[in-house]
């Protein structure tokens, strides 16, 4: 009987997040008879790590301060890497990249595989230690890992130009759960019920937290523009810090002069739910995207798309969405509304179109595949 692979992944954090999320899907749906994946978070394993422990996953954590990484916080991760005796070692994220890399080569172990998850970085909004620590992962990229799995098309090409070694690049885009995000009509109508919106009116959504990146002010903006052009058209808005709770998001909000047509739900645990619900789904980011998840799960859930020309969100809406350039909320309300203004045939074909294009190209069992197969390749070229 052929010897389980081990795998061991080291991550910064195990909060919700892109990275985070695709670590977890990764981990509990591979081939467990092919595969032992054990997963060490550096700094804290909430709230996802109990989930994986639940599913079976044996999950370390070394409760490093962000701050103070020391040669003593590197040397329990080098100790605890000779313990585990990995096949092969997999780190996510910058940090962890270098971190993880380095204490792995030291404790002999691996061979290694980073993880990069981002496109570009915000010159100034990008943390100053976050740019070193990218520098001298793109100085070390030719030396420590044996592959760089990139989880976008954009951000291959953006690591390649900051110094990466490009001949290590592996793009393995993302997958969704498609049993999970699905069209839903119970909670189309369902939903809008609890939030208290007419079921004639269209609504249109977005979804992830509240950070320059995202672009909430030009969000906003879009959507002022489309309730002035549709006096029944609705908000829909959640993720961390996206609630009322937030003054600067309100005084935007109160600035459109329509508050009364948003709804912001913060952070929901039921988010197939929620973009089942929807119309039209906006992604408006303006940088630092790699592939993001939210369009696919949108998609998924048969929402057309219209999104900003930013990281791999014009690869993945395809023929099925409307891209416009980043911070052009003129443009983003327009597309929104031309999606809504189409006949029903037309309609529904937009949403059988951006879930057979999920299905097609971004399930998470083809993403699965992809990585177990570059696992089973690297760990076979070590032992041969």
């Amino acid at each position: 009987m052929p010897t389980r692979i081990k795998v061991v992944h080291i991550i910064n954090t195990l909060g919700v997040g892109g990275a985070e999320l695709a670590l977890v899907r990764l981990v509990t749906d591979a081939d467990r008879a092919a595969f032992d994946m054990r997963v060490i978070a550096l700094v804290h394993d909430r709230p996802l790590g109990e989930k994986l422990r639940e599913a079976g996953i044996r999950v370390h954590c070394l409760g490093l301060s962000k701050k103070h990484v020391n040669g003593s916080a590197v040397w329990r991760l080098v100790r605890l890497l000779r313990e585990e005796k990995p096949d092969l070692v997999q780190t996510w994220l910058q940090h962890s990249d270098l971190l993880g890399g380095l204490a792995a080569k030291l404790a002999g172990v691996g061979p290694v595989l980073w993880n990069i998850r981002h496109s570009t970085l915000h010159p100034v909004l990008t943390k100053p230690r976050t740019r070193l620590v990218t520098r001298l992962c793109a100085l070390l990229s030719a030396y420590v890992p044996n592959k760089i799995l990139c989880c976008s098309e954009s951000s291959r090409e953006e690591q390649v130009k900051a110094g990466y070694a490009a001949r290590k690049m592996v793009v393995i885009p993302n997958g969704v759960n498609t049993k999970l995000f699905k069209p839903d009509p119970e909670a189309y109508s369902a939903v809008r019920n609890e939030i208290g919106i007419p079921m004639d009116a269209p609504v249109f959504g977005a979804a992830g937290r509240f950070h320059p990146a995202k672009d909430h002010f030009n969000l906003v903006r879009a959507a002022g523009e489309i309730a002035r052009q549709n006096d029944k058209a609705h908000f829909v808005f959640c993720g961390e810090r996206v609630d009322t709770d937030n003054p600067e998001l309100k005084a935007w909000i109160l600035e459109t002069g329509c508050e009364d047509r948003f709804h912001l739900l913060g952070r929901r645990d039921d988010l197939e739910r929620v973009l089942a619900a929807l119309d039209v789904f906006i992604s408006s980011s303006c940088f630092s995207e790699g592939f993001p998840n939210v369009v696919c799960e949108a998609m998924s859930c048969g929402v057309p798309c219209v999104v900003t020309d930013v990281g791999d969100s014009a690869r993945i809406v395809g023929a099925t969405g409307r891209v416009v350039p980043a911070q052009q909320p003129s443009l983003i309300a327009r597309w929104a509304l031309e999606l809504c203004r189409d006949n029903s045939d037309r309609l529904r074909n937009s949403r059988l179109e951006a879930r057979q294009r999920i299905l097609e190209s971004f399930t998470v069992e083809r993403m699965i595949s992809r990585y177990q197969d570059v696992y089973t390749q690297t760990a076979s070229r070590e032992r041969s």
